[in-house]
């Protein structure tokens, strides 16, 4: 991993409660896919595991706050 992909990473790690660390954060990443990957392989609807998947939805919460963030402020003020 590149130093600048740690660092974000970290950011993230920061964002999650206290007790966890980056194993855990990286485990919630990748574990909705794995689970949507057995259910595909089992002939199950495999998608749910990934829309669903509550660690998931921190993040891409936190990836929405930081666009939003990251939108200039424009003032219509005059």
């Amino acid at each position: 991993m590149k130093k600048d992909d740690l660092e974000l990473l970290d950011e993230l790690v920061e964002k999650f409660p206290a007790h966890m660390n980056r194993s855990d954060v990286m485990r919630e990443m990748i574990l909705p896919y794995v689970h949507a990957l057995r259910a595909a392989k089992n002939g199950e609807e495999c998608m749910k595991h990934i829309e669903e998947g509550s660690g998931l939805s921190h993040l891409r919460q936190l990836i929405q706050d930081a666009e939003s963030d990251a939108q200039p402020v424009y003032s219509y003020s005059i």
